[in-house]
């Protein structure tokens, strides 16, 4: 006969037994399941595997962990608009305008003063980076054609990750962040911006 013990540690073991007793599998009972990855805000420390409920939100609470809306609520359901306005009501109309008071009967033609094609962006790119070299602090300008996920983020050279500078849904239009590398040495970096289905990246010189 073959006997398995597991051990817990005091004051985590509710429901623990009742996991396993009676034919139960572990994996068909959440009881015990949860975000098991302590990055997250709801991170659950009595959780003993991870069941997938860790927070989808992409930006960064004031606490430093992941998670969070754009409100600062762990796993809530608060977004930007597309004056980046958190839970506003702005939307993107037919003109691909953003309106307070959107209006879906407008009609916008080549000529309508509405209509500004040069405006809207066609492509998902970092459309430039200043200066370059720079010292401490760079602009990073990008466009999204659509409104998408963004992850913005810097590597070095050997391919590793320095440093996170955006995480955030955004809606079409042309934004710009900033990264400050004074607490980094001087060299050549990576920016690398990243959406639902593209990929673009730009090098960049620091010199201290």
């Amino acid at each position: 006969s073959l006997f398995v013990l597991d051990f817990k540690d005091m004051g985590n073991h509710h429901g623990y037994w009742n996991e396993f007793k009676g034919g139960y599998e572990r994996r068909n009972s959440n009881e015990l399941g949860g975000c098991t990855d302590n990055n997250y805000c709801n991170f659950n420390e009595y959780a003993i595997w991870n069941n997938g409920t860790c927070s989808i939100k992409n930006n960064i609470c004031s606490n430093g962990l992941l998670g969070c809306d754009c409100n600062d609520t762990c796993n809530g359901n608060f977004i930007l608009d597309c004056n980046n306005i958190c839970n506003g009501t702005s939307e993107i109309d037919n003109c691909g305008i953003c309106e307070t008071h959107f209006d879906s009967l407008n009609v916008c033609q080549e000529d309508s003063i509405l209509y500004q094609s040069s405006n809207l962006p066609q492509s998902f790119r970092i459309t430039n980076v200043y200066p370059n070299p720079f010292n401490n602090i760079s602009y990073i300008d990008y466009e999204l054609a659509n409104n998408s996920e963004v992850n913005i983020i810097i590597y070095n050279l050997r391919g590793q990750k320095i440093e996170t500078l955006l995480s955030v849904f955004q809606f079409r239009g042309k934004y710009m962040v900033y990264w400050d590398a004074s607490g980094y040495p001087s060299g050549i970096y990576i920016i690398t911006m990243q959406t639902d289905n593209n990929y673009d990246k730009k090098k960049v010189v620091y010199i201290k």
